[in-house]
C-alpha cells in the first residue's frame, strides 16, 4: 500500500512539472550559453590581468568575445521570435538569468529594442523587477547617461572601481526598495567582499568620505 501512494505522490509531481510548461531543452541550452559565456570572459579578464605580455593573444579574445556575443544574440531573437521573452514559466528562474546574460552583451540599441517586452515580462511575473532595474541602468550608463538604480560600476581612471553616476541621489534607496534590491551599503560590502579591494561612492561620496 505504501508503494502504491508513494508511486501516486511521484505521478502527481510529475503532473504538476509538467504543467509548469518548463521547456528543460532550451532552459538548459541558455545556461550552457550564458555558461560559455562567462567562462570566455574570465579567460579574458586572465589574459588582460597580464598585460602587456598577452597582447596578441587579448586581441584574439576580443575578437572571439565579440563573435560569441554575435551569435548568442542570434539564438536569442530566434527564442524570442518563437515564444517571445524566455521567462520563468517557460525556462525556470536560472534560465531567464541566462537568457538576460546574453543580452546583457549584446548592443545598446538592441537591448533597448527589447526594453519594452522586458517590462511587459515583469509585469506578467515571469522575470522581476529588480532584473529589469539592472537592465535599465546597464543601458543608460552605456548610452552615456546616469544610471536610476545605482547597480552598475565601472573603473576609475586608475582601474579601481566606482559606482557609476547616479541621477538624484536623494532618493535612491527609495527606488531600490520599489524594486526588491538591497540597500547601497548592503550592496557595497558585498561586492568589496567579493573583489577583497575598496569600491568607490561615486557621487554618493559626502564630504567626510
Amino acid at each position: 500500500m505504501r508503494r502504491v501512494v508513494r508511486v501516486f505522490a511521484i505521478l502527481l509531481l510529475v503532473s504538476a512539472c509538467s504543467g509548469r510548461g518548463i521547456d528543460q531543452e532550451l532552459r538548459i541550452e541558455l545556461l550552457e550559453m550564458a555558461r560559455a559565456d562567462q567562462d570566455l570572459r574570465g579567460m579574458g579578464m586572465a589574459l588582460m590581468q597580464r598585460l602587456p605580455e598577452t597582447q596578441a593573444e587579448f586581441m584574439l579574445f576580443i575578437e572571439e568575445q565579440n563573435e560569441l556575443n554575435v551569435t548568442h544574440f542570434s539564438r536569442l531573437e530566434e527564442v524570442i521570435a518563437a515564444h517571445g521573452w524566455p521567462g520563468r514559466s517557460l525556462v525556470g528562474v536560472e534560465g531567464t538569468e541566462a537568457a538576460l546574460t546574453i543580452l546583457s552583451h549584446a548592443t545598446v540599441d538592441q537591448q533597448k529594442t527589447l526594453l519594452p517586452m522586458l517590462r511587459e515580462a515583469v509585469a506578467a511575473g515571469e522575470m522581476t523587477a529588480s532584473q529589469l532595474a539592472r537592465r535599465e541602468d546597464s543601458i543608460l550608463i552605456n548610452d552615456g547617461e546616469s544610471q536610476i538604480y545605482g547597480t552598475f560600476f565601472v573603473s576609475d581612471a586608475d582601474g579601481n572601481p566606482v559606482l557609476a553616476p547616479v541621477r538624484d541621489p536623494a532618493n535612491l534607496e527609495k527606488r531600490r526598495r520599489s524594486v526588491g534590491l538591497p540597500s547601497m551599503e548592503e550592496q557595497f560590502q558585498q561586492l568589496e567582499q567579493e573583489l577583497g579591494m575598496p569600491v568607490g561612492r561615486g557621487n554618493l561620496a559626502t564630504d567626510g568620505d
